[in-house]
């Protein structure tokens, strides 16, 4: 099966239980980053990947990565009050978290 024409579960099926390196190098630059984040906690992902999910534009994502185990990155995320970096919710549910009270609360405090 090519990635480039899996559906969205088999992908994310993909992204956490993989163990083919490649597979999850071209699943690390997903543009969901319900996959990406997928890619963060599975346990063949490499210091290499995790380098790169840690660095992930989605906080989340990034401090997913930056949990893992074989992640050797060092950053503060404490300085991150925004509700997304340790959020634990699965959003695999609910990919765009466009219903998340935290989510929208903060983004009205940043507005007003």
């Amino acid at each position: 099966m090519s990635i480039d024409v899996s559906t969205f579960s088999e992908k994310i099926s993909l992204a956490l239980n993989s163990k083919d390196i490649n597979i999850l190098q071209k699943l690390k630059n997903d543009i969901s980053a319900v996959i990406r984040k997928s890619v963060a906690t599975n346990m063949h992902a490499t210091k290499e990947i995790l380098y790169d999910l840690a660095y992930d534009p989605v906080l989340n994502v990034s401090y997913t990565a930056f949990l893992h185990p074989n992640c050797n990155v060092s950053r503060n995320f404490a300085q991150h009050n925004h509700p997304c970096v340790k959020c634990k919710s699965d959003f695999i549910e609910s990919e765009n978290c466009v219903n998340c009270i935290k989510l929208i609360t903060y983004q009205t405090k940043l507005v007003s």
